[in-house]
């Protein structure tokens, strides 16, 4: 395992991909298995600040050149048992500063969803852009089988997306459309 960056000071997070000396530039340790994104000139910069109980973890990333989101990790001291049923909100040990005109959005992760019938509670939760706390998850259990969440266990996705805000205006009438007011299934189950 490598302690030092090759800008050689002694890493605060030593594994991190990233050597916080270096001003951004990539590094790979050894036992790094993520591979290195190159930066692409139309890559936007989000602040991320640790805080609370994630300070010796490792900061979110994408894990692929394809991936739309990246992991979010339990800020925990002691693993958490998620019963059947249960509904619990994770601190993730970060605070960030997205841009005006985007939100991030809380998804669960596919592999907790499939094997453990375990999702964000409320869908995709909406982080706005104009809010500097604590990044947290709210879980819930829709299982039959109890879920052990370890410290730094990743529980969650974070996607940053483009918000395009409205102009109300109060209507006495709306266009006429085909489907009209008709509500839910109106288009058929095939």
């Amino acid at each position: 395992m490598l302690d030092t960056c090759s800008c050689k000071f002694a890493c605060r997070y030593p594994g991190s991909v990233l050597c916080e000396h270096d001003k951004g530039r990539r590094l790979e340790h050894e036992y790094d298995t993520a591979p290195l994104l190159n930066r692409r000139s139309t890559d936007m910069e989000l602040k991320i600040k640790r805080v609370g109980d994630g300070l010796d973890l490792p900061l979110p990333k994408y894990h692929t050149d394809g991936a739309a989101g990246m992991d979010l990790r339990a800020a925990i001291r002691r693993d958490h048992l998620l019963m059947p049923g249960d509904i619990t909100a994770f601190p993730c040990g970060v605070a960030i500063e997205i841009p005006p005109g985007f939100e991030g959005q809380v998804r669960a992760r596919a592999g907790l969803a499939f094997n453990y019938s375990v999702t964000t509670l409320n869908g995709v939760g909406t982080i706005d852009s104009d809010y500097r706390g604590e990044v947290g998850v709210v879980l819930h259990n829709h299982g039959i089988r109890t879920l052990k969440i370890e410290p730094g266990q990743r529980i969650a996705q974070l996607v940053i997306s483009p918000v395009q805000r409205v102009v109300i205006v109060e209507a006495d009438e709306l266009s006429e459309t085909e489907r009209g007011d008709d509500g839910r299934g109106s288009t058929g189950s095939s």
